[in-house]
């Protein structure tokens, strides 16, 4: 008779107190993974919550006030503000108490309105506050050919564009016609620096004399006409040196029988009638 021998390592023995164990072990995981989705799922809902207090209604800026303006129509000052705040920045309005950044929007309106200074403060919850200090008008550049008025700065920067009557009632402004004249408001230079210098030196000249200047005229090339108001044009060349025309100027000026112009554009000498 064969005897089978037992194979022991394939028999399965019970041990209560073993699973018992991994039972215990198995219902910790389960609270473990419980906690930390109950935690996840608070935390959602609290930046949720956040999120849709701080883009709710109340935020949004509904009240702009501006102060400080003279020249620029406060209506313009508020549309361009306004069209900044509802410009769409990835899929977002910036129209939000929170996500205003006021020096950016500072920078924006003193640039795009050609301001001294424009300080901008968001007060608490839906309010901005606008203070602008203008930059002076120190010239008025009129284009007949088109009926065209600019008040513009010291820097020869335009401040804005006028009107007819708005010009009559500023006598202390140097008037420039310049009928060549094709406005582009992505370049607001309309007179260059060394053309502002030429006016001044011209105009002091004309008030230590005593005698009034009606206005310049820019011709064509180099040519700078001053019309005084006993009618008299006086020719100026802008490329050659200011100070030695006003000698020859000087020379002349009061002479009898000039009754027309004086021509002080060629080199050293002087036409006059």
């Amino acid at each position: 008779m064969i005897k089978r021998k037992r194979d022991y390592a394939r028999k399965k023995y019970f041990n209560s107190l073993f699973n018992k164990k991994k039972t215990f072990l198995n219902k910790k995981k389960r609270k473990q993974k419980i906690k930390i989705i109950s935690f996840l799922l608070f935390f959602l809902i609290i930046v949720i919550t956040i999120i849709c207090i701080l883009f709710s209604n109340y935020f949004t800026i509904k009240n702009v006030e501006i102060k400080g303006n003279k020249e620029i129509e406060k209506s313009q000052i508020f549309s361009h503000i306004n069209d900044l705040l509802n410009k769409k920045v990835l899929f977002l309005l910036p129209n939000n108490y929170w996500f205003i950044n006021e020096k950016k929007l500072d920078d924006n309106v003193k640039n795009n309105f050609n301001l001294k200074k424009a300080i901008i403060e968001k007060k608490f919850p839906d309010r901005l506050l606008v203070n602008i200090i203008e930059n002076k008008p120190k010239f008025i550049v009129i284009n007949e050919n088109q009926d065209k008025y600019y008040l513009i700065d010291e820097q020869g920067l335009i401040i804005k564009e006028t009107n007819k009557e708005k010009v009559d009632s500023l006598n202390n402004l140097l008037k420039i016609i310049d009928n060549g004249l094709r406005m582009d408001f992505n370049d607001r230079q309309v007179i260059t620096l060394d053309e502002i210098l030429f006016f001044y030196k011209i105009s002091n000249y004309f008030d230590k004399k005593d005698q009034k200047l009606d206005f310049f005229e820019k011709n064509e090339f180099n040519k700078i006409t001053a019309s005084l108001n006993n009618n008299i044009k006086i020719y100026f060349n802008i490329d050659e040196n200011i100070n030695e025309q006003i000698n020859k100027l000087d020379e002349i000026i009061n002479k009898e029988d000039i009754k027309e112009y004086i021509d002080l554009m060629y080199n050293n000498k002087i036409y006059y009638k």
